[in-house]
């Protein structure tokens, strides 16, 4: 069966990076704060988990005290969350969700650049254009 997948994504001005992907009737916000230290390494991740180089990686959400576990098995996607006392874990189609942060993401940097901002380094803007590229040719 397959489902539409929605995300959008931010950086704001303070450097907190933000992203929500809706699917499968479920709901996953992700926040971290420094995004300079955490969104390359995110990219980069995601596209080692893409290429069947890694199958597992983990998050710390820094200032936002959160932090995710990303495993890939096979098909699907299982992110496991942790702040504080609250656990939560997330199932998605791996495919749905690289493709739903490869549209939000696309947006969110077409607009700064239009917008003449740049809340995104250099390291995180090479990053994505790796993972945007991987994610283009699989899938």
């Amino acid at each position: 069966m397959y489902f539409v997948y929605k995300s959008n994504a931010e950086i704001d001005e303070y450097g907190y990076v933000m992203f929500e992907v809706e699917g499968d009737e479920q709901l996953f916000s992700f926040r971290v704060g420094i995004s300079e230290m955490v969104l390359a390494e995110f990219f980069s991740d995601l596209s080692s988990m893409l290429n069947g180089e890694i199958h597992s990686f983990a998050v710390d959400g820094n200032e936002a005290m959160t932090y995710y576990t990303f495993k890939r098995n096979g098909k699907e996607l299982r992110i496991e969350t942790k702040h504080h006392h609250i656990h939560e874990v997330y199932e998605f189609s791996f495919h749905n969700f690289c493709k739903a942060l490869q549209v939000a993401f696309r947006k969110f940097f077409r607009q700064q650049r239009m917008n003449n901002k740049e809340e995104a380094t250099q390291e995180i803007l090479d990053e994505w254009i790796i993972f945007n590229k991987t994610i283009s040719l699989f899938y």
